[in-house]
């Protein structure tokens, strides 16, 4: 979603990519030393949709991440891809 719109951007692999930055973006933020990514899932409309969420997850740097693939009905505001992914710090204080 573009943030100061809450729209749906219209190509699925436009979605991958940016609904990954903005998790990356908030990791980055919270990161007191090395964040790690353990893993996730992703929501998909539709099965062809997978590859571009791999790809995002290539381009960030982010696919050694154990990411579990679900292709579902329909998602909301009809976008094509979500993420829910995990992630933990190094450093026991935060």
């Amino acid at each position: 979603m573009v943030p100061h719109t809450l729209a749906v951007v219209p190509s699925p692999r436009e979605q991958a990519m940016l609904s990954l930055q903005h998790i990356k973006s908030v990791c980055d933020v919270v990161r007191s030393s090395a964040e790690l990514v353990v893993g996730g899932l992703c929501y998909v409309s539709a099965v062809s949709h997978v590859p571009y969420a791999m790809d995002a997850l290539r381009r960030l740097g982010m696919s050694s991440c154990c990411v579990v693939y679900a292709v579902v009905g329909c998602l909301p505001k009809n976008a094509d891809v979500e993420w829910d992914l995990v992630a933990m710090t190094t450093d026991a204080t935060n």
